[in-house]
């Protein structure tokens, strides 16, 4: 019998600001303060560098209701932002070369001390972030602490709610991939994951590799879990390496140490103190995207839960991913995770087994969910179909004005790109606005 509760979707999505040229500058505290006087101020926050600017949305039953009032949102903070003089940038990166200066506080500081230069990369990208709200009595509203529950409907759940959300992440990232550029080369169809991950790809004598590389405890794509108890201790084992590390450096302790064990999660997937799932895999992308990517999530959330299906890792699921037997979903084991993870970043839908990956998922939620709401997301299904992404225009249009992706772009060019994005975003706005009202 499935759980009588209401679940709630929110989200919290980053922008990049761009002056009148397209070029990355550092206009996020001088919107962010212009905002703070409307009536927009509460869902308005400051990120890690002074080119970002930080949009949420309060959780709320359903994803119509999220985006109608996100979107007015949005367009008054674009508007707002218009009237400082700039622009934002609903990409996943900014493809040019600009490094903009960090904001400060504790928290800030300690993600500088640690990860030294590689700080300022994650000044410079862009995702957005999926809430869902937990089953009741997972973790704990006082210490802010997953429970200890040995026998329960709503632990039983959760684990399957969190097994799928890391299964779906190889084909949410490539559904939303928006930043084949960093620092003015092609490093594949998403630099923020690439950039921000445990991973590292190498374009002949040059290489790349992630924020976390070195420390994948933190940022990498996390194995699949059976217990809590195994989440309690993940999340309790990170906290003490983060200090620990902090230690090493002579970085004081005593402000960071009270801070609840599950902020020290920014990877993939987040058991958030404050009662949600929070999905932190894909690029930050056209309002539109975002809302078919949420959409597809809440459906299979909601069916997981409704028709009480089990997530299982398996050799089923290598071979057929997401197909569904019975009440059980056969996903992938963790192996392929991580291998579909680096072709995703890497080549996107021009992979066989990405494509074919989508495909799956999309097929699974067919199968779990009405008509009218499978009609809504259609343009996921030609997205796979015409094997393009946002990643994809972007490389066309680069292509298009005559210049190869196996070489350096001009700045021009990838200020070009940023301005058209950016420029588009109003007419982005009101299409997002006729998608969600379906």
């Amino acid at each position: 019998m499935a759980l009588r509760r209401i679940s709630q979707y929110g989200l919290e999505t980053e922008m990049l600001t761009i002056d009148s040229e397209g070029k990355l500058v550092e206009g996020g505290p001088a919107v962010i303060k212009a905002a703070k006087k409307s009536r927009i101020a509460k869902y308005v926050e400051k990120e890690l560098s002074k080119a970002q600017v930080e949009l949420l949305a309060k959780e709320k039953r359903s994803v119509k209701a999220v985006a109608s009032a996100y979107l007015d949102n949005l367009h008054e903070l674009v508007e707002t932002a218009k009237k400082e003089g700039y622009h934002l940038l609903p990409l996943g990166t900014h493809p040019g070369r600009v490094v903009p200066k960090l904001e400060r506080n504790d928290w800030y500081d300690s993600l500088r001390m640690v990860l030294e230069e590689d700080v300022f990369t994650e000044g410079r990208i862009c995702g957005f972030h999926f809430h869902y709200t937990l089953p009741e009595g997972i973790v704990a509203r006082d210490t802010q602490q997953i429970k200890t529950v040995r026998r329960s409907q709503a632990r039983e759940i959760f684990l399957q709610q969190y097994n799928f959300l890391l299964a779906a992440d190889p084909a949410i990232l490539t559904f939303c991939q928006s930043s084949p550029f960093w620092m003015g080369y092609n490093w594949g169809k998403d630099c923020r994951v690439l950039l921000y991950r445990d991973m590292r790809v190498d374009r002949g004598p040059k290489s790349l590799h992630g924020m976390h590389y070195h420390i994948p405890i933190f940022g990498a794509l996390p194995s699949y879990e059976f217990t809590l108890e195994d989440i309690r201790v993940m999340a309790d084992t990170r906290k003490t390496e983060w200090l620990r590390l902090l230690e090493k450096k002579r970085f004081p302790t005593n402000k960071i140490a009270g801070i609840p064990a599950l902020k020290f999660m920014w990877g993939p997937i987040r058991v958030n103190r404050i009662g949600t799932f929070e999905y932190r895999g894909p690029d930050m992308n056209r309002p539109q995207i975002v809302f078919m990517a949420s959409r597809l999530l809440v459906y299979m959330l909601k069916a997981i839960e409704k028709m009480e299906l089990s997530v299982l890792p398996s050799d089923i699921g290598a071979d057929e991913p997401f197909i569904l037997e019975d009440d059980t979903i056969y996903v992938p084991p963790h192996s392929t995770l991580k291998y579909l993870e680096k072709q995703s970043v890497v080549s996107g839908f021009d992979s066989q087994s990405v494509r074919k990956y989508c495909s799956s998922l999309f097929s699974l939620m067919e199968k779990v969910s009405k008509k009218r709401r499978v009609k809504r997301l259609t343009p996921l299904k030609k997205m796979i179909e015409d094997r393009k992404s946002v990643s994809d225009e972007i490389l066309a249009m680069v292509k298009k004005n005559g210049y190869k992706l196996d070489e350096e772009v001009p700045e021009d060019m990838l200020n070009h790109v940023a301005l058209y994005y950016a420029d588009k975003l109003p007419e982005d706005i009101e299409a997002a606005k006729s998608y969600v009202q379906d």
